[in-house]
């Protein structure tokens, strides 16, 4: 099994593009929260493609753990950025929810790591792997995207070797674990939960990754790489801030 998994070469997507996907639905989704009315048709359609993002996310931090160069270095630039986007995720957790006492999505990436390298790691006793990653499980509840992030990473780690479907297949149990509630929700209450309909979107990310060809793609120079892996840590702080910003001066 090489690297590119079960779709090889045949795919039409590289990491890069669907990185900017990802992107494109995490401020699609931040639109959402901050301008449109959650329980709208609009507000649900904005929704259900910013679902897009977290699971994306999640699986290139699997590749990035399997191709990085220096796990620690990856890990510090995680944990920067979480500490510098973290006033800017809560000056937009106030403004569109009224609360900020959540840590942003990357801490949730950064634990998902870690608990990537648990499972992989000689150093730690396989007795206390398991309690480790249940505390990188507490962690991630206190940050955007919880608990279900560091699922969703765990889905496509353990199921990598066995290719691109049975990740796929492995992570799309753990989506249908984690909307169980929601079904729930929507079977004794639907005309007064229906909007939460958005959160199906979870499933969307498996079409998208039946397109990745295993690529990196993007540009060969190398400082072009250094600023597509930059990019995106840049660019979440940034459009949260300026989105956040409009809502203040313009309101809703």
């Amino acid at each position: 099994m090489d690297k590119k998994g079960i779709t090889g070469n045949n795919g039409y997507l590289s990491a890069s593009a669907i990185k900017i996907i990802a992107i494109i639905a995490m401020t699609i989704d931040h639109i959402g929260w901050l301008f449109v009315d959650t329980r709208s048709p609009a507000g649900v359609c904005l929704h259900f493609a910013g679902r897009l993002t977290a699971p994306l996310m999640c699986f290139f931090i699997t590749e990035g753990y399997h191709h990085t160069r220096d796990l620690k270095r990856y890990c510090g630039r995680l944990a920067v950025f979480a500490l510098i986007s973290q006033i800017p995720f809560m000056y937009f957790e106030k403004t569109a929810f009224g609360a900020m006492d959540k840590g942003s999505v990357i801490w949730t990436l950064l634990f998902s790591l870690i608990s990537v390298w648990v499972i992989n790691t000689g150093r730690i006793e396989k007795a206390f792997k398991l309690p480790a990653i249940l505390f990188m499980i507490f962690c991630a509840r206190q940050c955007d995207c919880g608990t279900n992030a560091v699922y969703f990473t765990l889905a496509f780690e353990l199921a990598r070797d066995k290719g691109r479907i049975k990740q796929l297949q492995a992570y799309s149990a753990v989506c249908f674990i984690a909307l169980l509630p929601v079904v729930k929700e929507l079977v004794l209450s639907f005309s007064d939960k229906w909007y939460e309909l958005y959160r199906f979107g979870i499933f969307l990310p498996v079409l998208v990754l039946l397109l990745y060809n295993g690529e990196r793609g993007g540009s060969t120079s190398p400082a072009m790489k250094n600023v597509s892996k930059y990019f995106f840590y840049v660019f979440y702080p940034l459009h949260i801030v300026i989105l956040t910003f409009l809502r203040t001066k313009l309101g809703k």
